[in-house]
């Protein structure tokens, strides 16, 4: 995965989610089949407040107010269906969330786990299932001493694969136009940058596109830093990306309104 900007101001971590950073063990075999429904994990912890994992032993003592942080703004209230991905290639699953309990079910999947760079409570971990259309990459926060994890980050170019607003890898530029009337941002080849959070460095999955839209429904109030990136190749979706990252994407370096106006434009011509 490409770091976020790590370290930053110890002040700005309460309006950020978190950032994942590299680390490597052995593959396992890629799968033939993707999930069954045996394992389902409930999609909000059942007290309103959560089962708290046991706090890590090594976390610096600095770091140990976003253990309470985490689990107060993030896990427990902020699960939904606008941050999730679903499809066919997934009919024992169903829906996968951002935000929600995890238990993995990818078959053969590719198992890697990381540290957090010591400025998180949890550890990174990834399930890269390989089909012949197409990759899920699925990243969670993991809480070793319990083996708890909360699922983090989702990548796919699956055809089919889609968003709840019925955006799928392989919809057109004008669906998903028209299904994000708001706070969608476009980008240029040259301005995209996709995070995908992969923690092999060997791998690419960087998909292949001319442009890209970012839906970011962030405000100052909601402080949610979750977005969803749309690469488009020739006017069609090739690849999907939510994530929850560590600082709110696409800010500094980045025209916010001159793309939020291209946005704006190119669903205007639909209708011209």
């Amino acid at each position: 995965m490409k770091r976020s900007a790590v370290p930053i101001a110890l002040s700005l971590l309460f309006s950020l989610a978190a950032c994942t950073s590299p680390g490597v063990e052995e593959p396992t075999p890629t799968p033939s089949l993707l999930p069954s429904p045996s394992a389902s994990a409930p999609l909000i912890l059942d007290d309103g407040k959560g089962d708290r994992p046991t706090m890590p032993e090594d976390l610096p003592q600095d770091m140990a107010y976003l253990y309470d942080f985490f689990f107060s703004e993030r896990y427990d209230r902020q699960v939904s269906d606008e941050f999730s991905l679903t499809g066919r290639e997934l009919p024992g699953r169903g829906m996968f969330l951002l935000y929600e309990p995890y238990v993995n079910q990818l078959e053969g999947a590719v198992e890697t786990t990381a540290d957090g760079d010591g400025m998180t409570p949890y550890r990174l971990r990834q399930y890269r299932a390989t089909l012949e259309s197409g990759t899920l990459l699925v990243g969670t926060h993991y809480y070793e001493p319990d083996q708890l994890e909360y699922l983090s980050y989702l990548w796919t170019d699956i055809p089919g694969m889609k968003t709840v607003r019925e955006v799928a890898v392989g919809s057109s530029e004008a669906d998903l136009l028209r299904a994000y009337p708001e706070q969608l941002y476009y980008l240029t080849a040259q301005e995209a940058s996709p995070g995908i959070w992969s923690l092999e460095p060997e791998s690419d999955l960087s998909p292949s596109f001319d442009c890209a839209y970012t839906w970011q429904p962030y405000t100052q109030e909601n402080n949610d830093c979750r977005d969803i990136t749309f690469y488009l190749k020739d006017g069609t979706v090739t690849a999907i990306e939510i994530s929850s990252p560590y600082e709110l994407r696409y800010v500094y370096g980045y025209d916010r309104d001159a793309g939020l106006e291209t946005a704006n434009a190119n669903r205007a011509a639909l209708d011209g």
